[in-house]
């Protein structure tokens, strides 16, 4: 149909990006009678996973990274974007996004657990981190209150249109806004 059109032509224009990201280098058909482009995306590329969040252009702005009916309260789920291992986890209806590394041994956070207080919960010494990042409990000194350099690195995060959406920068740019899906961001 015709309002299928400019995304179409859209797509077939992201094709050599798209192959970029997911780091397939060879020939690309950009679209049907134009001739094919040979691309090859090496570590100083700046389409290369590694080098991306080192782009301050990618990193300011928002990206969808999930589904918001696919992260219910009290699940935990990893995502990559830019390169970046990400957890995003969702406890006391709120949705977070921070970098998928226990700052203590360096565990896949993901891989942990919502409590029943909606913290986060590390799976390797379960360490626990509250809602702002900041480790509030260390299993093995529970008297203790944990140092404030103890915090995981979180990042911008928001629900809109159904989606979960992440920017990597610490100052992003303001959300996209898509009036002709007639729904409110």
């Amino acid at each position: 149909s015709s309002t299928l059109f400019p995304y179409t032509t859209l797509f077939r224009s992201l094709g050599p990006v798209l192959r970029a990201w997911l780091g397939t280098p060879g020939l690309i058909y950009p679209a049907p009678g134009i001739a094919p482009v040979f691309t090859s995306f090496g570590p100083d590329s700046c389409l290369d996973p590694d080098h991306m969040t080192e782009d301050p252009v990618l990193i300011r702005e928002w990206h969808v990274v999930a589904l918001s009916r696919e992260l219910g309260d009290g699940d935990v789920r990893s995502a990559r974007l830019l390169g970046e291992d990400l957890v995003l986890w969702r406890g006391a209806g709120q949705v977070r996004a921070w970098q998928d590394l226990c700052v203590h041994r360096g565990a896949k956070l993901s891989l942990g657990k919502v409590t029943a207080d909606h913290n986060l919960r590390c799976p390797y010494h379960g360490w626990t981190y509250d809602g702002s990042g900041c480790c509030v409990r260390i299993p093995a000194h529970p008297t203790q209150t944990p140092p404030p350099r103890a915090r995981a690195r979180v990042y911008s995060c928001r629900e809109a249109y159904g989606w979960i959406w992440v920017s990597l920068s610490d100052d992003p740019a303001p959300p996209p806004v898509f009036p002709e899906w007639g729904l409110e961001g």
